[in-house]
């Protein structure tokens, strides 16, 4: 598995603290371990560099810097870095968790992408301060196990957002997206924010067919890049339409028999576990038809490979050293089959609907926003009472300061903190914030944390396979344009989605292009079984409840829920909960022990 981390002395009284040994590379303040990642440096040796990085604007990096076509992403990396410092981050476009290190001034750069694809984490004891590409590798470096964080676990089991910074134990942190860290040779330690998402330079595009050419354009590119230096690729196919658009884009720019794709579908067993399920076989289907794919390197998926629920929550700490509502160990079967068939890069479809596919219904939101008569009068004329009903909406919700008035009802169900845990609630836990304006909404739904965690995590888990995730409708040339869109553009008329919509014309067939967004198919098709499957498993499973934070089961069964599948979720939840606190405090106390 390929990761790194390392360890930087803050007291400048007390270098040798840190020397070990068999360190990838080691000053008399810094050590470095690397697995099956390289180590780079400059020519001079004055700046060395690992992690892992993919740079997809080289080409506009020449005014800055000469780049030859055998460097590495990494190489540029320190290069820019090498030419104008920290300032290259504003340059440079991409995915990467990297760190930097000046062996001259002793300074060092903990650096993350703009989204927040790659993971990063640290740890401060003020002494020394660790990191690592993963908790459980972070994990190992420590001389103590931290305390479980209770407000962060309180937090999650009442579905409520943490802070993204913020994990499940006490002085663990994840430096967050378009962030970098800086450990000066003094020990000072200094994070700063490098990007965020703006209103880009549109003006060359005179008409709205303009702007959906040159959408189209950085679609095409946000792939092509992402494939560059790939033999076998693959795609996960659910059947929507951000996937099946990427896979069709893909069978365009590479040899389609090295394209791989993949798509969860129920079975007979599976379907028995709801009357309304639904797969997208039929979409997969015509996708396949319409690109004129390998239908041998079509890969079925339709249970996962886990023996039973200990494997999989066993699996879960192994990779992300903590269990949270945000894991993707779901997708750790589709990474496992992809590996076999030697996929070495998998497309996403995430996050379309949260960016250049969300639906655009609020974009009136703008015309209120700036008491726009002209746009509000063609509303009127548009959606004519519908106008009405979404304006009166708008008032209501902004009084309640939540676009979704409905969600503390939704939560209080999904809950399985115990009723009496003293939680302090303010309304920055709010989920669903509510934006006068369509901008701010937009810009909300595009850097939302859920976004970073989830990329994280299925990165994590395809990383064991020595497979990339990447997300091409996370490039942030294309949010950017998106963003910068004029808002009638987005009108859900004649259809949502309409930006999208219309960047795919000759992309995919209407028969998917035009379809509804919900069909009531799931991404996971067989989640109803997974889900009801595992609440038999742990059936027996008793709630030890150390940290007296977890409501009891029996209650959790009595309460309201959603539906009965929800009501088993939620005490599935409950328990894996349990599990992983119960595992951690156990290991700690024998962690500690041993030091006694």
């Amino acid at each position: 598995m390929r990761n790194f981390k390392g360890i930087i002395t803050l007291d400048s009284f007390n270098y040798e603290l840190v020397r070990m040994p068999s360190a990838t590379f080691q000053t008399e303040h810094f050590s470095l371990w690397t697995s099956d990642l390289s180590l780079v440096k400059t020519p001079d040796d004055r700046w060395i560099a690992t992690g892992f990085c993919r740079i997809d604007n080289r080409s506009s990096l020449h005014r800055i810097l000469t780049i030859d076509d055998g460097v590495s992403d990494l190489q540029v990396m320190i290069l820019g870095f090498g030419k104008i410092g920290v300032d290259f981050l504003t340059h440079v476009i991409g995915d990467f968790s990297c760190v930097i290190y000046n062996t001259v001034d002793k300074d060092c750069y903990l650096i993350k992408d703009h989204i927040g694809i790659k993971p990063l984490f640290y740890f401060n004891d003020h002494k020394n301060l660790y990191f690592a590409s993963d908790i459980p590798s972070l994990m190992g470096l420590l001389p103590t196990k931290p305390s479980l964080q209770e407000i962060f676990l309180a937090r999650e089991l009442k579905k409520i957002n943490n802070p993204l910074e913020k994990t499940s134990f006490e002085g663990i942190k994840r430096l967050k997206p378009a962030h970098f860290l800086e450990i000066s040779h003094d020990g000072k330690l200094f994070e700063k924010k490098y990007w965020d998402l703006q209103s880009i330079d549109l003006s060359f595009c005179k008409t709205e067919e303009d702007y959906l050419t040159y959408l189209r354009e950085l679609f095409s590119e946000a792939i092509a890049c992402r494939i560059k230096g790939k033999q076998s690729v693959g795609s996960q196919l659910s059947g929507g339409m951000d996937s099946s658009a990427i896979t069709v884009l893909l069978s365009r720019l590479m040899s389609r028999d090295d394209l791989h794709t993949f798509s969860f579908v129920l079975n007979e067993e599976t379907k028995k576990y709801g009357e309304k399920l639904v797969d997208e076989q039929r979409t997969q289907e015509a996708i396949l038809d319409y690109a004129n794919l390998n239908r041998a390197n079509h890969h079925l998926i339709e249970s996962f490979h886990y023996q039973n629920v200990w494997e999989e929550l066993g699996r879960t700490l192994a990779v992300e050293g903590e269990i949270t509502s945000q894991t993707s160990i779901w997708q750790d079967t589709l990474f496992m089959n992809a590996a076999k068939e030697g996929v070495e890069v998998m497309f996403s479809g995430f996050p379309g609907d949260e960016g250049v596919s969300f639906s655009g219904g609020k974009y009136y939101y703008e015309y209120l926003a700036k008491i726009d008569v002209k746009g509000l009068i063609q509303h009127f004329l548009d959606f004519r009472m519908n106008a009405i009903k979404g304006i009166l909406n708008y008032f209501k919700l902004k009084k309640e300061g939540s676009f979704f008035s409905d969600f503390s009802a939704l939560q209080e169900m999904r809950s399985v903190l115990r009723s009496t845990y003293p939680l302090k609630e303010s309304k920055e836990d709010e989920a669903f914030p509510f934006f006068s304006s369509f901008r701010e909404f937009q810009r909300f739904k595009m850097t939302q944390t859920h976004i970073c965690l989830r990329c994280e995590s299925e990165g994590l888990f395809a990383n064991t396979y020595g497979i990339d995730m990447v997300y091409p409708l996370a490039d942030i040339r294309l949010l950017e344009a998106v963003y910068s869109l004029p808002v009638h553009m987005f009108k859900p008329k004649p259809y949502n989605r309409a930006v999208f919509r219309n960047i795919c014309k000759g992309i995919l067939p209407d028969v998917v292009r035009l379809q509804p967004k919900f069909s009531g198919a799931k991404t996971l098709a067989f989640a109803d079984y997974w889900i009801s499957d595992k609440y038999e498993q742990l059936k027996l499973y008793t709630l030890k409840n150390s940290m007296n934070l977890l409501e009891e089961v029996q209650k959790l069964e009595e309460l309201p829920a959603e539906s009965e599948l929800m009501k088993k979720k939620r005490i599935v939840f409950a328990k894996s909960m349990d599990y992983f606190i119960e595992q951690y405090l156990s290991e700690k106390n024998v962690h500690e022990a041993a030091g006694d």
